[in-house]
């Protein structure tokens, strides 16, 4: 997770202009999901996760794999 100090720091980097582009996003996303139920945020998430689901960041997660011989 990205800290707040980090984040500021990028915003102040732009432009004033793009400052307000990046204001009213984040306003948008936050009305978003505040207009939304618990199901609804659920479902949402399950369906990001499912559109994700070949996204495989890890390849191998098997404690035994790291003592295994190649």
């Amino acid at each position: 997770m990205v800290n707040v100090e980090t984040i500021t720091e990028k915003v102040r980097m732009l432009p004033v202009s793009s400052q307000m582009e990046v204001f009213e996003l984040v306003e948008g996303l936050l009305k978003q999901s505040a207009k939304l139920s618990a199901a609804e945020r659920a479902a949402a998430w399950k369906a990001w996760a499912d559109g994700h689901r070949d996204n495989r960041a890890v390849v191998e997660d098997s404690r035994d794999a790291i003592y295994e011989d190649d």
